[in-house]
């Protein structure tokens, strides 16, 4: 790789070499050697899918798939869905618990890379995106197993790419989308609560989003995401709200493991 340097002009700081950047960013101008790469990633968390011991949750919640219900004790009922659909079409194997998993983190993958490019209008961005994404030690370990969060990021990924849609188009119908992701989102894990609480709080506190405050999408899509949510809260209205007591109360738990340290739980 070559290096060029031009001279300051007076009175500035040197800068630093220039390095040949089309050289350094010409597998970013294709899509090629990056979906390869990722390519070999799903196959190689396909192997360790198929070879790795269950982690002691991953049981408890196949056995939630053998008896699905609208919702359960400990989260709502995502993770019983996939997993249940996952040994449906492979077979109540290692890899049939987990596929979902691994078909979750190529969807999120490919949200991921639209959202950037929805944001920065740039392809290079969206392929550097999607690479560190699937490289941070988190998203490797959701991958390969089946917990709540795997769906979980997912339909985090596309509650945000509805989100910047609106933002960046100022149409209504992206709303539909956050609605519907939200919901889902919910139906994986109570954390998505932060998120539509950070939603309503940038809707408050951006100037160029209080408008939609005066408009029916919003409304709308917060009304289907509680509409996905509902059967969660009718098992819990069957069950004395026994789901929501034990997770919401955490947050409050004044123990050394409790309080904060929960709120991902």
């Amino acid at each position: 790789m070559t290096e060029t340097t031009e001279s300051a002009p007076r009175g500035q700081a040197s800068a630093p070499p220039i390095i040949n950047k089309s050289a350094a960013a010409s597998w970013l101008t294709t899509p090629w050697p990056l979906l390869i790469l990722l390519l070999l990633l799903v196959v190689l968390r396909c192997w360790v899918a198929g070879y790795m011991d269950f982690e002691s949750d991953e049981t408890y919640y196949w056995l939630w798939s053998r008896h699905l219900a609208l919702s359960y004790f400990d989260h709502p009922p995502m993770v019983a869905y996939l997993i249940r659909l996952g040994t449906w079409l492979f077979g109540d194997t290692l890899l049939g618990v987990r596929s979902m998993a691994i078909l979750a983190i190529i969807l999120g993958s490919a949200f991921l890379y639209l959202l950037a490019l929805t944001l920065f209008g740039d392809r290079r961005i969206g392929l550097l995106a999607v690479l560190w994404f699937n490289m941070m030690p988190h998203t490797a370990f959701f991958t390969v197993i089946m917990f709540p969060d795997t769906p979980a990021l997912l339909f985090w990924i596309l509650s945000c790419l509805g989100l910047a849609l609106v933002w960046r188009s100022g149409r209504g119908e992206g709303w539909y989308l956050v609605g519907i992701a939200t919901g889902l989102l919910l139906l994986s894990k109570y954390t998505g609560l932060f998120l539509v609480f950070g939603i309503g709080v940038w809707l408050l506190l951006a100037r160029e989003m209080r408008p939609w405050l005066r408009r029916g999408e919003p409304y709308l899509a917060g009304l289907t995401a509680l509409a996905l949510f509902s059967p969660v809260i009718i098992w819990n209205a069957q069950h004395g709200w026994v789901s929501f007591a034990k997770q919401f109360s955490r947050a409050f738990d004044r123990s050394a493991d409790g309080g904060i340290a929960n709120l991902g739980a």
